[in-house]
């Protein structure tokens, strides 16, 4: 039986995301609060996931 290592998320922090898009913090929360990003809590710090990149 072979395992084959499934892809893994590539997650971005909020810096890498708004540069990215060339967005600004503000549109960035507001994608987030709209739910028009996935993105996950990590302490203090919020990673986005940008395969749900269909946002602008």
């Amino acid at each position: 039986m072979s395992m084959q290592k499934q892809p893994s998320k590539k997650w971005l922090t909020s810096k890498e995301t708004k540069s990215l898009l060339k967005i600004s913090d503000c549109k960035l929360m507001h994608l987030r609060l709209e739910g028009k990003i996935e993105f996950k809590k990590d302490g203090r710090s919020f990673l986005y996931y940008l395969d749900s990149y269909e946002i602008i």
